[in-house]
């Protein structure tokens, strides 16, 4: 193996997507594209090394999981079972100390460096989870919606980022060897993220969120010991193509065949990694309850609504719109406005996923009396490598870590 520096490894015309994974389809919009955070320049912010991750923990806009959203932005407050120790960073003097430190945007007029000596909960109001974190953070003033807010980075190695993700993303109960597959895609995909942040958006102060939107992350609140090993066991170990860093997809379920990455984000072009296949196994191995046929079914009157549209009569995807998986690439909406005029409107099959919440573009309509049915397989985008597909390539047919990224990342080179 050869050790490639973090610099310039991203390809030009990549970015970045949400992640369709095990608790959740990736149903955020792309978080550069459409950014949920911005701030003003308010003061001086620690550098951290490329070793180090920083991750938005606090606020969330947009209830994405597994965190949900946060229906206070303006403050919130640090606790521990320990003392933590607020500084300047600028100076380095210290402003605070004690086992709870309060935050609020509009006595917020510098950036504050925190030190805590045992794991963290940040608060949040009205939130149904909360969740434990090491390292330190920086807190500091921004704005959601265009009122301020208080944002929460939580500053670490990114080995123990990866404690907190893995775990998260899949279940640490699943063999070994998936698990050491998905500790190597998801420091891949971090590392992608650093460099493409910290060259991109020098001044945004953070790498990725928390959220589905780039990878899930919990913290020290789901690390397990199996999963603490496979990261262990994987240090430093992640995927390159041509020399470059990969943003290593990976999704729930790809439904027995995997997606051309530009299929599911046609503006991105070509990337000659993800490039979609049959799956290497047979599907009636899996339960058929949490991995079968899905439906979702829509009045209407809620597809208009949901749609923005007069009354929705139909909806169909032609054989010559669907790609080679048999995913829809576009969506057909039959029409027909108060007038009584019939029309029709075309839809890209991810915008119509990602609207009605559906948990794949794998699907067929059937027109009812009441509305559309939409019957369907697979669980996320299908780019890349696909969760369940590895569990069942380790567990059934015994493959290594390293054969299932093989198989899932097309001409890549696993590189520490």
């Amino acid at each position: 193996m050869k050790l490639h520096l973090l610099v310039g490894l991203f390809s030009a015309g990549i970015t970045i997507t949400a992640q369709g994974n095990l608790i959740s389809a990736d149903l955020a919009p792309d978080p550069l594209l459409q950014p949920r955070f911005s701030r003003p320049d308010v003061g001086p912010l620690p550098s951290v090394p490329s070793s180090e991750i920083r991750v938005l923990v606090f606020p969330h806009a947009a209830a994405n999981p597994p965190q949900g959203g946060d229906s206070v932005h303006d403050r919130t407050a640090l606790i521990t079972s320990g003392v933590c120790r607020s500084t300047d960073p600028a100076t380095g003097r210290q402003i605070e100390s004690g086992p709870r430190l309060d935050f609020s945007a509009d006595l917020l007029t510098a950036p504050r460096y925190v030190e805590c000596d045992r794991p963290v909960r940040v608060e949040r109001a009205g939130a149904a989870l909360n969740y434990t974190y090491r390292g330190t953070f920086i807190v500091r003033r921004g704005t959601v919606r265009g009122t301020p807010s208080v944002e929460v980075i939580n500053v670490l190695t990114l080995e123990d980022y990866l404690r907190g993700v893995v775990p998260i993303e899949m279940p640490s109960s699943w063999p070994s060897e998936a698990l050491r597959a998905q500790a190597i895609a998801a420091r891949t995909y971090a590392m992608f993220h650093i460099a493409l942040a910290r060259s991109e958006s020098p001044t945004r102060g953070w790498d990725v969120d928390d959220t589905v939107q780039y990878q899930a992350y919990t913290g020290t609140s789901d690390e397990a010991a199996a999963s603490d090993a496979a990261v262990a066991s994987t240090a430093g170990m992640h995927l390159t193509y041509e020399g470059k860093i990969i943003q290593a997809f990976f999704s729930s379920d790809a439904g027995g065949h995997t997606e051309n990455a530009e299929n599911v984000w046609p503006r991105w072009g070509l990337v000659p990694y993800c490039r979609g296949k049959p799956e290497a196994f047979d599907r009636a191995i899996l339960d058929p309850v949490r991995w079968g046929p899905w439906t979702a079914e829509f009045t209407r009157a809620d597809l208009g609504r949901r749609l923005g549209l007069d009354d929705v009569t139909g909806m169909m995807v032609p054989a010559s719109e669907r790609a080679a998986s048999g995913r829809a690439m576009n969506v057909r909406v039959q029409l027909r406005n108060p007038q009584g005029q019939n029309s029709e409107k075309t839809f890209l099959g991810t915008d119509i996923r990602r609207v009605l919440q559906l948990r794949s573009t794998l699907f067929t309509t059937s027109v009812t009396a009441r509305g559309v049915t939409f019957t369907g397989i697979g669980h996320g985008h299908g780019a890349g490598m696909s969760q369940i597909g590895a569990k069942v390539m380790a567990e059934n047919l015994g493959h290594s870590a390293e054969r299932i990224l093989a198989f899932y990342y097309s001409g890549v080179e696993l590189v520490n």
